[in-house]
């Protein structure tokens, strides 16, 4: 006979799942159901509220704007043109120091230079001495030959007349032979004396081209004694010296290294988004067969605006878009490297809210500024500007019409410092529409908002 304790076990064991089931299928039926749809009286009574702002047209600019730095236009390495020894170096020479161009750098020993100088000098004048002396030999020897010339004459009238004799039987045959030998000596030297004559023209040919030889070889020297004195090739900072006073120099050696400052560059790279409106602003993208072959490897020239920003004001230059820095994309961040050239670096200008209170200004776009590259860009198009906060995610937004909430896809153009720029199409917003810019919970297409009333 079983106890007590152990049918009240077994009892429990058999209640116990029935227990539990009916308790689980009680949950379900109270906390499981469907709850009723609501009234589209309430849907009216809970719309959401939103904030909304109107379309407008954009028929202004908007700026490009990217950071870049400055580099100078050109780095010049002035090495020795003759050689010797440095006996004076300026002050200007060291690196760092500003020159003029035409200043006064260094000095290389042009004594020898100098005596070179001197020596050919005097090669010249005995050159043109000697012509001199010959140019009397011709003149004395031409009024020789004219002598001589006459001198045949004579000769030859004389011979003439002791052959009319000789016919008439009036002389001797000694005295006819006489008369021939000194014609035949006359007309003898008459042609030493055009030999000599010939000769003399040959050797003023020769010594011509003597004369012309020193005188090259004076402008070489001279030339070489003027390149002794080195002086600054163009107007820039000294960024590298490489010789002290005493040092002995050949030709090619370098000397110092000069940054030309005249005119500058900026160094900056442009997404090839940004390279399609400087394009389309320029008219790049017309008839293929009207644009020139050369153009279509050259940036298109654009004037920009260099800013640099120092204790609340910013400093701006005028530049051009120039060239491209290279042949194409930089395989690390996919932009375009490209050149902006500043004629004037000198030439500045100051903006801000600090531009009154500032006491100095940069003396020019020095290299090594970081500084902001500005690109004022027109669409050749109308656009549309909504408030950045109405761009929704995959291109979209939402337009309030008739109460009823429309999500409408976008062509974002550009994003500017306030407003996006969207392109017109007939499925986007229009100017007027309202873009809903508060935030929703789970917008749904058609779905009745309400909007907030303007403060």
């Amino acid at each position: 006979m079983m106890s007590m304790p152990r049918i009240f076990v077994e009892s429990l064991r058999v209640i116990a799942p029935i227990v539990i089931i009916g308790a689980g299928v009680g949950v379900f039926f109270v906390f499981g159901r469907k709850p009723e749809a609501a009234s589209r009286g309430d849907d009216a009574q809970t719309a959401p509220l939103v904030k909304v702002e109107e379309v407008s047209g954009f028929d202004g600019s908007f700026n490009i704007t990217v950071e870049g730095g400055a580099v100078p236009f050109r780095q010049i390495t002035y090495s020795a043109q003759v050689e010797g020894r440095i006996v004076e170096k300026s002050p200007d020479a060291d690196a760092g120091h500003y020159v003029s161009q035409g200043d006064f750098l260094m000095l290389i020993d042009e004594e020898d230079y100098q005596l070179e100088v001197e020596r050919l000098e005097a090669q010249v004048r005995e050159a043109e001495n000697r012509l001199e002396e010959l140019a009397v030999d011709l003149q004395n020897t031409a009024e020789l030959v004219e002598l001589g010339q006459e001198d045949l004459a004579l000769q030859q009238k004389d011979l003439a007349r002791f052959e009319e004799l000789i016919d008439r039987g009036a002389t001797t045959e000694t005295q006819l032979i006489s008369a021939q030998r000194q014609e035949l000596a006359s007309r003898n030297a008459l042609v030493t004396l055009q030999n000599q004559e010939r000769s003399l023209e040959k050797q003023r040919g020769g010594l011509e081209a003597a004369r012309d030889l020193a005188r090259v070889q004076l402008r070489q020297a001279q030339l070489d004694l003027k390149r002794a004195r080195v002086t600054a090739p163009v107007s820039g900072t000294i960024v590298e010296d490489h010789v002290e006073q005493d040092d002995f120099v050949r030709v090619g050696d370098p000397l110092v290294r000069i940054n030309d400052t005249t005119r500058m560059e900026v160094r900056c790279n442009l997404r090839v988004e940004e390279l399609y409106w400087i394009w389309l602003q320029s008219g790049g993208f017309g008839d293929p067969e009207e644009v020139p072959q050369d153009a279509l490897f050259e940036i298109p020239p654009a004037p920009v605006e260099i800013v640099y920003e120092f204790s609340g004001a910013r400093f701006v230059w005028q530049g051009t878009l120039s060239r491209y820095d290279g042949t194409g994309l930089d395989p690390q961040t996919r932009t375009v490297p490209c050149r902006v050239l500043v004629e004037e670096p000198t030439q500045v200008r100051v903006e801000g809210d600090e531009a009154g209170r500032v006491g100095v200004q940069p003396p020019t776009l020095f290299s090594g500024m970081y500084v902001t590259v500005r690109i004022p860009i027109t669409p050749p198009f109308d656009l549309l500007q909504i408030p950045h906060a109405a761009v929704q995610p995959q291109n979209t937004v939402w337009v309030v019409r008739d109460g009823a909430l429309k999500v409408l896809p976008i062509d974002v153009a550009w994003l500017t410092g306030d407003a996006a720029l969207i392109r017109k199409s007939p499925d986007a917003p229009q100017s007027g529409d309202q873009v809903v810019v508060s935030p929703l919970a789970a917008p749904v297409d058609g779905m009745p908002v309400e909007v907030e009333a303007a403060e």
